[in-house]
């Protein structure tokens, strides 16, 4: 399915860091499962290696270990390559070295609905942002 700037929901992109260059095929099995549950669409991934000198190493699909190769392969979709050179080498760069990276951009179906009735009543969005996971177990625990 191509890419229609005008119909896109909210997309959004990732950096997953595995210190010690860990991935392994269920953490790409997740990520078919979230695909599959027609919640995200895959608008790029990618993968590198960081040398314990911080050198990145781009992988092709065919070079990432083989179970996570065979969980990516049953995803259905395509890859657009929204994420260009440069930002790959950027994306590299903020690895810890010695580690691998996985780098995902999607389109977060679930809201793409909201969006567009959001853009019709001429909103915008004011702000955006993760709470980082420590933070929502601090609070959950000082609940009791």
């Amino acid at each position: 399915m191509a890419l229609d700037a005008t119909e896109i929901g909210p997309v959004q992109y990732a950096v997953v860091a595995f210190p010690g260059g860990t991935l392994n095929g269920d953490v790409a099995s997740a990520l078919g499962d979230v695909v599959k549950s027609g919640a995200v669409r895959i608008i790029d991934l990618a993968f590198v290696q960081s040398e314990a000198d911080g050198t990145p190493h781009y992988m092709e699909l065919d070079t990432v270990p083989a179970d996570v190769a065979a969980a990516l392969d049953g995803l259905d979709g395509e890859v657009h390559g929204l994420l260009s050179e440069d930002d790959l080498k950027d994306l590299a760069m903020s690895l810890p070295p010695g580690s691998a990276g996985l780098f995902v951009v999607w389109e977060a179906l679930w809201a793409k609905r909201l969006v567009a009735s959001v853009r019709e009543a001429g909103g915008e969005l004011a702000a955006l942002d993760l709470i980082p996971h420590d933070v929502v177990v601090s609070a959950v625990d000082a609940l009791g």
